[in-house]
């Protein structure tokens, strides 16, 4: 769907897993003390999320998947747990043979107009 030329047209500068730095994927990934990840594709999505919510380099995360379900529901709560905590926007975009084009593009343009406000605003809500 070219969801990177949407973003650019908006004015957002995505950043995607291959443009974080090569560091990040080499450790193992801890969800917490006591549970460690242990899923190989899911490692990736998890090192690159928790680089991002330490850095605080991003002003929302969008996380694409297809059907969330198995690993990626986890990841999905897992994720919405850290966004709260650290305060940045988060989105679960959910990518089956139900979604439509037109429908994708209104729920981003609403997280970014939610992000943009946030950001202009300077104020600190819960998404």
């Amino acid at each position: 769907m070219d969801l990177l030329a949407k973003l650019e047209k908006m004015e957002i500068k995505p950043v995607v897993l291959e443009n974080l730095p090569s560091w990040i994927f080499k450790g193992e990934t801890s969800i917490n003390k006591s549970l460690k990840n242990y899923w190989g594709n899911e490692e990736e999505i998890l090192s690159a999320l928790n680089y991002l919510f330490e850095e605080r380099s991003v002003d929302g995360i969008i996380f694409l998947c297809s059907f969330c379900c198995g690993p990626d529901s986890l990841i999905d709560e897992i994720t919405t747990r850290n966004a709260k905590l650290t305060g940045i926007p988060y989105i679960c975009m959910v990518i089956d043979e139900h979604a439509g084009q037109t429908g994708l593009i209104t729920r981003i343009e609403s997280f970014v107009d939610m992000v943009v406000f946030r950001k202009t605003a300077g104020e600190k809500t819960e998404c």
